[in-house]
């Protein structure tokens, strides 16, 4: 009998082992990343360029990844990454070609990924862009009924050197609202390449005080984190408008600030300046109920003068 129950007891215990989804390390056990992020490349019809990224795996277990190359350009409305749209500027990727594509990383190891560019005789002078696409699936399980994958990208801004390369744009729009009810503050400009080849907008914002004039924020203002909040650098692709943003959320209640915007765009610099009053929604029912009270105060009071004046015959 008590063979009977332990056996029992053992297969109940097996089964529910048997039950239990097998499962895949936790996200924080596997991650890469990538760096440079970002490279800007000097092409030239029928020669070659030689480079590389590194990836770093800075997980806790052993990834093994992929590499290759895609198109890039941008969603023309919010300025996100695509990596399918194929058009004139994106045949970098098809010149970007790998020693090897399959790599492995142990935890913390650095593995540098080299690539050749072969610029074809007849490439048009203008901007070429791609990305290079580390792909890498949590593998350490083959059974995982959950798997994490990650893909990181490191850009290629490719310029082609030639007669036909034309760098042209210009600022379509700049926003500095006069007048706020409540923060926060967003000064905005947006700029449009008209050109072939990619173009770096410079945007700074300096705000001081109007009565005192104390500088609240400058170009190298920086926020908690340290990241700089003043100013930025924004990249601008052939055919795009891209627009840049600059907020002071620690905006007043109450105040009045002198704003001066900066723009810096190809060789051209744009100043613009604006006087920007805060002021609350209870602050201009107040004011309103002062002034009707005042109106009201004085059409009485010549009503009663005039009621008090002698009459002439």
């Amino acid at each position: 009998m008590l063979k009977k129950v332990f056996l029992l007891l053992t297969m109940i215990f097996g089964l529910s082992l048997l039950a239990q989804p097998t499962s895949a390390y936790n996200a924080e056990d596997f991650s890469i990343m990538l760096y440079p992020s970002s490279q800007t490349l000097a092409l030239f019809p029928n020669t070659s360029v030689d480079g590389s990224v590194n990836i770093v795996n800075t997980g806790k277990i052993p990834i093994d990844f992929t590499v290759h190359a895609t198109p890039f350009q941008v969603n023309s409305e919010d300025y996100s990454p695509d990596y399918e749209l194929v058009n004139r500027y994106t045949a970098l990727a098809s010149w970007v070609q790998f020693a090897e594509t399959d790599y492995h990383a142990e935890p913390g190891e650095t593995v540098e990924v080299k690539f050749h560019i072969d610029v074809p005789e007849d490439a048009v002078g203008g901007g070429q862009y791609a990305a290079i696409m580390a792909y890498t699936e949590d593998s350490a399980d083959p059974d995982a009924t959950v798997k994490t994958a990650s893909q990181i990208a490191a850009i290629l801004y490719g310029r082609v050197g030639g007669a036909d390369i034309k760098a042209e744009g210009e600022i379509v729009e700049q926003t500095i609202p006069g007048f706020l009810f409540d923060g926060p503050l967003e000064i905005t400009e947006t700029a449009y390449n008209t050109g072939n080849v990619d173009f770096t907008v410079y945007h700074a914002v300096t705000i001081t005080d109007f009565f005192s004039g104390e500088e609240i924020m400058n170009a190298n203002t920086t926020n908690s984190e340290g990241a700089v909040i003043g100013s930025n650098n924004s990249i601008v692709l052939p055919g795009t408008s891209r627009t840049d943003k600059i907020i002071w959320g620690a905006t007043p209640k109450i105040g009045i600030y002198r704003v001066h915007q900066k723009i810096l765009i190809l060789e051209e610099e744009i100043n613009t300046e604006q006087i920007v009053i805060f002021c609350p929604p209870w602050l201009i029912l107040a004011l309103a109920g002062l002034l009707f009270l005042l109106i009201l105060w004085i059409i009485l009071a010549v009503r009663h003068h005039r009621r008090k004046a002698p009459q002439v015959f």
